[in-house]
C-alpha cells in the first residue's frame, strides 16, 4: 500500500492587515545577525491562520468529513523572508493555527496535510492519486494582530519530476571548475513515460535586488501566470519512444559524462550519467545521449555544455512545444531573446536560491505562486559540494517503488543531502 504523498494545487497571495487582539510588546534585544547589540524594542505580532479546502476540491473535503472545508492536522510552516529560520505547527480540529509572537515583515507560508490509508480510500474513482492536500502563501504581517486564510488544494502525484540538482562549483588552483555538475529525473507516476521530444530548461530567475536592477524590473516576467520565461531549451533526443523512463527509474543528466573524480577532489564519477550537454570542447560520451539546444540563445560559455552558474536556478521540464508558436520578449541591455514556456505544458519546476550575507536582500518570487509556491533556500556554505538538493522521498509501494513529494512548493518539496546521484535517498 501507499504511504501518503503530497501535492499540491492552489496557492494565493494575501496580505495580511492587523487584526483582532494584540501580541505582547517584546522588550528583547533584536539582533537578526548574532553580532549587534541593537537593543530596539519591537512589537511581535500574532498570527491565526485557517488552513481551508478551495474550488473544486470542496467535494474531496466533504468525502472526508472536513466541516466547512476545515483541515484538521494539517502542518503549517511560517518562514521570515530573508531568513532560514522556520516556525511549524499543526492546525487543530477547527483547522486553525496560531503564532502568537512572530516579528513583522514578509512571510512565506506554506501548509501540508498528508491523508491516511483509510482516508484515500473515502475519496473514490478518479481520485487513487490525492494523497494529500497542499499549498502556500505569501503574508505581510504588521502589529499587533493578524488573521488569515490559508486555501490549499489537492494534488496529485505528477508524472516527471525533478529530483536531484546539484552544480557546485569547485575551485582548483584558484580556477572555477563549472562542469562536474547533474540533474536527476525521476518517473513519480504508475506509467513509463518516454523522454523523446521533452523540452528541458533554466527559467528567468532575476531572484535578487540591486541597486542597478530592482526586483521591480524584471516582476512582469519573474511573476507571470501564465508560464516561465527563458532563453536556455534543450530538448531530449528520440523519434517518440527510443527513451522511455519506467515508473520509479531514475535519469540522470550530467554537463560532462565523465569521471570527474580524476579532475578535482570530490568530484563525481559521472560516466554513466544517460544524458550530457555536449559542447564544443567536450569529449563526447557516446553511452550518454546529447541533449539539442534549442535556444533561443545557444550555451556555448566554456564550451562544455550547460550548467548552472548563478545564485539562483529554476530548472524546468516541459511537453514538446514548437518554440516559434510562443510569445517572444528581448531583455536587459543586449536584448536576449527570451520565450515562455506555457503553464499547461509544464511538468516540473524546481525554485531554488541561495542565501547568505553577500547576496543581498531577495526578490518576493522567483516565479508566480500558481507554478511554485516558495524557493528552496540553499545556504553559501557548501564544502566540497557533497550536499544537494534532494526531492523528498514521501512512501513507497508494497514493491519498494517510492514516491517522491510534489507540493509545487520548492520549500516544502527539498532537502539538503549528501550527493546520490542515480539513486533516491531514503525517506
Amino acid at each position: 500500500m501507499l504511504l501518503p504523498v503530497l501535492l499540491a494545487a492552489c496557492q494565493q497571495e494575501t496580505i495580511l492587515l492587523p487584526g483582532r487582539g494584540a501580541a505582547p510588546r517584546d522588550s528583547s534585544a533584536i539582533d537578526t545577525s548574532g553580532t549587534t547589540t541593537d537593543t530596539t524594542v519591537v512589537q511581535r505580532v500574532g498570527l491565526v491562520l485557517a488552513v481551508r479546502v478551495g474550488g473544486e476540491d470542496s467535494v474531496l473535503a466533504n468525502a472526508l468529513g472536513w466541516q466547512t472545508n476545515a483541515i484538521p492536522g494539517a502542518e503549517v510552516t511560517v518562514q521570515r523572508s530573508g531568513s532560514s529560520i522556520r516556525q511549524t505547527d499543526r492546525t487543530g480540529l477547527d483547522g486553525s493555527v496560531e503564532f502568537p509572537a512572530l516579528l513583522p515583515g514578509e512571510y512565506r507560508v506554506s501548509a501540508i496535510r498528508i491523508l491516511t490509508p483509510s482516508e484515500s480510500s473515502l475519496l473514490g474513482p478518479g481520485n487513487e492519486d490525492v494523497d494529500a492536500f497542499g499549498g502556500s502563501t505569501s503574508l505581510i504581517l504588521e502589529p499587533p494582530a493578524a488573521e488569515d486564510t490559508l486555501v490549499i488544494g489537492a494534488g496529485r502525484r505528477g508524472s516527471l519530476v525533478i529530483s536531484e540538482w546539484s552544480f557546485y562549483i569547485a575551485i582548483i588552483n584558484g580556477t572555477p571548475y563549472e562542469f562536474g555538475g547533474f540533474l536527476e529525473l525521476y518517473n513519480n507516476s504508475d506509467r513509463t513515460v518516454y523522454l523523446d521530444g521533452k523540452l528541458f530548461g533554466a527559467g528567468f530567475s532575476a531572484a535578487f535586488e540591486s541597486p542597478v536592477e530592482p526586483c521591480s524590473t524584471w516582476a512582469t516576467y519573474r511573476n507571470d501566470p501564465q508560464g516561465v520565461w527563458t532563453e536556455t531549451v534543450f530538448r531530449f533526443p528520440g523519434s517518440g519512444q527510443d527513451y522511455p523512463v519506467a515508473p520509479g527509474q531514475t535519469i540522470v543528466m550530467a554537463t560532462d559524462a565523465i569521471d570527474h573524480g580524476q579532475l578535482v577532489t570530490g568530484g563525481l564519477n559521472l560516466r554513466n550519467a544517460q544524458f550530457e550537454f555536449l559542447g564544443s570542447g567536450d569529449v563526447d560520451n557516446p553511452t550518454a545521449a546529447n541533449m539539442i539546444d534549442v535556444g533561443p540563445r545557444p550555451f556555448t560559455l566554456f564550451a562544455h555544455g550547460f550548467f548552472f552558474f548563478t545564485t539562483a536556478a529554476l530548472p524546468f521540464l516541459a511537453d514538446a512545444v514548437d518554440l516559434s508558436t510562443l510569445p517572444t520578449a528581448r531583455l536587459f541591455a543586449s536584448g536576449r531573446e527570451y520565450v515562455r514556456i506555457p503553464a499547461n505544458k509544464l511538468l516540473d519546476v524546481a525554485a531554488l536560491r541561495y542565501f547568505g550575507p553577500s547576496l543581498g536582500p531577495a526578490c518576493p518570487e522567483m516565479v508566480h505562486a500558481s507554478i511554485d509556491g516558495a524557493a528552496f533556500l540553499m545556504p553559501e556554505d557548501n564544502p566540497g559540494g557533497a550536499r544537494s538538493v534532494q526531492r523528498r522521498v514521501i512512501g513507497s509501494f508494497a514493491t519498494g517503488r517510492q514516491v517522491l513529494l510534489r507540493t509545487r512548493t520548492s520549500a516544502r518539496d527539498f532537502d539538503y543531502r549528501v550527493r546520490t546521484p542515480g539513486s533516491l535517498p531514503r525517506p
